[in-house]
Parts: structure tokens; C-alpha cells; sequence
């Protein structure tokens, strides 16, 4: 089944709750592997890491470990939250305050979940080159945590990755942070790995005037189907982020492809958290025009 979404903000008439997202807004990279004779020769890395930090939702950096690494390389991104900008003021956030992470992982690395690792930092600071003279594992400059403590890891990130495409996940730390940190390791893998890193964001109190109806970002992606998982989905978005404009003209199109199984999805995420009796309208179409059948729509 094919079908055209779009969600109209200018139909929305929702309450504002007095909170607004603060991004987190400095990065820094550790990038691990295996040296030999004072320089890097398998090393994890990190391309367009700025752009977890630029404050445009559709923007992300991506964290990659090349084929056959064998656990030998990791790349890990730091976003931290500052005061203005830099690492020379990082703010600490309260244990128990919320942080989201937005990620996406694409299908043929869904099942390889034990090489995502997600979690706090504190005490961030720079780290030189340090690579051995002769073999061995060392690291790029960049820099490091002084305390990590891990969150999602091979052990339980696989419930609550829903599947391949851009997810959400938020966490509560019992623990005070000055940032979110995702790191990819090859974990003894003999397949490459990525991940694309979007930004992190925590709620905040604001006395700024927003409009509450705007919708301000699109999650969208595959899910696993009972049978072959992940790997065996050919449904697909394309341009998710049509739903989102306003445009009556424009739209996101949602296929589940040839199998029954197949699940996909999108989600519309607004600017602020909605309100008891708050209400917002989706218009479906079915490509080519004709009526729909409300036996196929039994899936959503």
C-alpha cells in the first residue's frame, strides 16, 4: 500500500506549555584504533561533525568504523551543553532531568546494535595524538570524558531502537551530565557500521513567545517484520519532511513495498508538548486519486 501524508499546523489550534528546547552546542570527537609506527592505520571516524551542533534538524554528523576492523576502532561524538558556545563553559545539568537524542540507523546495521553505545559525560576536555611507535591501539586528538557513564549499550539499546530510520530516544540519568555522548566500536564485527548523529536537547522553562502549532521535525523509517527482520523490509519515506510544511500541494509519500509485513512510519514531532483535548489533522491521500479503502487502512 502507498499512501500521501500531510499534517497542517495551520489546523491546529493547540495550549502552549512555557518550556522551549535547548540544544546541545558544542562537540568534540574521539577517534580510537590500531597505530603503527606513530601514525593511524584503522581508525574509526566522524564526517560533518559540526552539524550535530548547528541547530538545524535535518543536519547530522555521521560516525562510521570501516569493514573488518575486528573491534580494533571506535569513533565517539560529545555533545555538551554551554553557556555560549565553547568547552570553556559547560553548564551541568541536575540528575533527573530528561535529554533526547535524536540517531538513525540505517537497516543493514539494525541487527548490529552491540556496537552503539549512548550515555552522559562529564569533564570534557582535549586530548593530543597518542599513537605507538611500533603497533598497537592509540587515538586521534580530539577530546575525551573524564567520567562516561553508559546508558544504552548492546545489552538493552535494541528495545527501545523501534527501526531503521531517525528515532528519538530520551534518558533520564540518575547522575548530573554536561552532555550526551554516542559512540560506534566494531565490537569484533567484520561488516562496517554507521550511525547518524542529529543533535541532543533538553526541555527548559522560557517566558518566550512560540507558536505552539509549529510542527519542528519528522522521525521516519522501517521497522523490523516478523519474519527476516529488518533486513527483509522494502518499505520506504520519501521526503518525510513535506508533511511538515504547510503546503497543501506537497507530501510525504509512505510505501510498505511488496511484503504484507512490512511496517513503516512517520512522526510528526511539534514544537511543545500538547495539552489534554488538543487535536491535529492528517490528510491521506491515495496516490493516483480514487476513494480509500478503509480495509486497507486497518494498518495504521
Amino acid at each position: 500500500m502507498v499512501m500521501f501524508l500531510c499534517f497542517l499546523p495551520a489546523f491546529i489550534y493547540a495550549q502552549c506549555e512555557n518550556t522551549t528546547r535547548t540544544y546541545a552546542n558544542f562537540q568534540g570527537t574521539y577517534l580510537e584504533g590500531l597505530g603503527l609506527l606513530g601514525a593511524p592505520t584503522l581508525v574509526g571516524t566522524i564526517n560533518d561533525a559540526s552539524n550535530a551542533v548547528n541547530g538545524q534538524v535535518k543536519d547530522a554528523s555521521t560516525l562510521n568504523v570501516g569493514v573488518g576492523l575486528l573491534g580494533l576502532a571506535s569513533a565517539t561524538q560529545f555533545l555538551e551543553f554551554t553557556t555560549d558556545g565553547t568547552n570553556n563553559t559547560p553548564r551541568l545539568i541536575p540528575a533527573g532531568k530528561p535529554v533526547t537524542v535524536k540517531i538513525s540507523l540505517p537497516t543493514e546495521v539494525l541487527s548490529l546494535l552491540s556496537g552503539v553505545e549512548i550515555g552522559t559525560f562529564t569533564n570534557l576536555s582535549p586530548v593530543a595524538d597518542s599513537w605507538p611507535w611500533l603497533i598497537g591501539a592509540g587515538h586521534a586528538a580530539g577530546y575525551n570524558a573524564a567520567s562516561k557513564v553508559a546508558i544504552y549499550n548492546s545489552t538493552n539499546i535494541a528495545g527501545v531502537i523501534s527501526g531503521a530510520g531517525e528515532t528519538e530516544i530520551t534518558i533520564t540519568p540518575a547522575q548530573a551530565y554536561h552532555g550526551i555522548y554516542v559512540k560506534v566500536s566494531g565490537n569484533l564485527l567484520s561488516v562496517a557500521l554507521s550511525a547518524k548523529l542529529f543533535h541532543a536537547y533538553i526541555l527548559e522553562e522560557t517566558t518566550a513567545s512560540y507558536n505552539c502549532d509549529e510542527v519542528i521535525d519528522v522521525l521516519s523509517g522501517v521497522q523490523p517484520t516478523v519474519i527476516g527482520g529488518v533486513l527483509n523490509a522494502t518499505g520506504t519515506v520519501e521526503d518525510p519532511f513535506n508533511a511538515i510544511d504547510g503546503n497543501d500541494d506537497s507530501f510525504a509519500l509512505m510505501n510498505v513495498g511488496a511484503s504484507v509485513l512490512n511496517k513503516i512510519y512517520l512522526t510528526a514531532i511539534f514544537n511543545k508538548p500538547s495539552q489534554p483535548a488538543d487535536s491535529v489533522s492528517i490528510i491521506l491521500q491515495k496516490p493516483g486519486g480514487g476513494l480509500l479503502d478503509l480495509n486497507l487502512l486497518t494498518g495504521f
